[in-house]
């Protein structure tokens, strides 16, 4: 079992989901094998961190050899890796990324195995069975702030979850931004990306009543009241037999537009003069969600991590310590297993150019 003090969970903040798990000391040897994954039925890719724990540092792993097996199947193996890097962090000594490729379904066991001459580690996870969607769609609206007048615009996106009707069932769920941009005169692809959305689901009590408060300013126009955007999970224990509709709102509109408008509006000729050019494109905009059914060991770390990572942690004074669970043979750490489902919800096609940004309006349909 590990502990995570809620000092250092404030200070993890600053690096990705997986890899705010890490953290110097132990109760066992003086160094440990760690290794954490997230790997997804969705992906053929999958990304499996590892590095060395010990009382006072964490070292980068980069001597292992990373298996995957499916079914006790061997399906890729590999010795190269590199570093996560993320350069506001000088605390931790970075982990090593290794990429493995396998595909696997419901009902599939899926074990990691990391060795050196010094060390073994293995965790071996079932797949639980894929959830079920029903309907899904998007709606977009504007809403006026009591306090300041301030009008601000919305898409969001409506995401129906059926219940299998066998017990407690946990989930989780992304949105992810899609869009493609085409310039109109030359039909190049200028930008083709898939960005997870941090979307408001403070008005969605199924996202936000289980998890804390981050006692952040809570304002439904400034656009920043992501509760717990790393963590949306959540059970179906109040639609046992039936199905619910998560409410799911992107208040940061700007966010679908293309990236590299600002770096396309002119360019120098052979003479030096800058000369201005009106680029334009066709942009086909959709939203990708990522249902997926987790294990309760999931849900739960999703729990404690969310209270870790919010203001609330700091005033429990009797509390500052919380136990992860371990599923790592031979070290420590978590590899889980989510079994997805994905579903594209189609917002439309819309013309862009440098100097018109009516597409705004037109999603809204003003």
């Amino acid at each position: 079992m590990r502990k995570i003090y809620s000092s250092l969970a404030a200070l993890l903040l600053i690096l990705t989901s997986c890899v705010d798990d890490l953290y110097p000391g132990t109760s066992g040897p003086v160094k440990l094998l760690g290794m954490d994954a997230d790997l997804y039925t969705t992906d053929t890719l999958h990304e499996v961190m590892l590095y060395y724990s010990g009382y006072d540092s964490i070292e980068y792993a980069g001597d292992l050899t990373v298996s995957i097996y499916v079914n006790g199947d061997l399906r890729d193996e590999t010795s190269d890796c590199r570093p996560y890097y993320d350069k506001t962090s000088d605390y931790l000594k970075y982990p090593a990324l290794y990429d493995l490729r396998a595909t696997f379904s419901p009902g599939d066991r899926v074990r990691i195995v990391a060795r050196n001459e010094e060390f073994r580690a293995e965790a071996e996870v079932e797949v639980p069975p894929g959830p079920s969607f029903g309907r899904t769609g998007y709606s977009a609206g504007k809403e006026v702030d009591p306090v300041t007048s301030a009008e601000s615009r919305y898409l969001e996106y409506n995401v129906e979850v059926m219940d299998s009707g066998e017990g407690t069932d946990y989930y989780t769920v992304d949105v992810f931004n899609k869009k493609i941009c085409i310039q109109d005169d030359n039909g190049n692809v200028v930008e083709n990306a898939l960005d997870r959305l941090e979307l408001d689901v403070s008005g969605e009590p199924l996202l936000s009543a289980s998890f804390p408060s981050s006692f952040d300013v809570l304002s439904s126009s400034s656009g920043n009241s992501f509760d717990n955007y790393k963590y949306w999970a959540f059970t179906d224990n109040s639609f046992t037999g039936g199905s619910y509709t998560l409410s799911l709102r992107n208040y940061d509109v700007w966010s679908i537009l293309p990236r590299h408008a600002m770096s396309s509006t002119g360019y120098v000729d052979e003479n030096g003069h800058y000369v201005m050019k009106c680029l334009e494109y066709t942009m086909r905009l959709s939203a990708e969600v990522r249902l997926s059914r987790v294990s309760r060991a999931v849900y739960s770390r999703y729990l404690a991590k969310s209270f870790e990572n919010s203001a609330l942690s700091s005033l429990v004074l009797f509390d500052s310590t919380h136990e992860y669970p371990s599923n790592v043979k031979g070290g420590i750490g978590m590899v889980n297993v989510f079994s997805s489902t994905l579903r594209e919800i189609e917002i439309g096609t819309f013309h862009y150019d440098m100097y018109n940004y009516h597409q705004i309006e037109e999603i809204y349909g003003d």
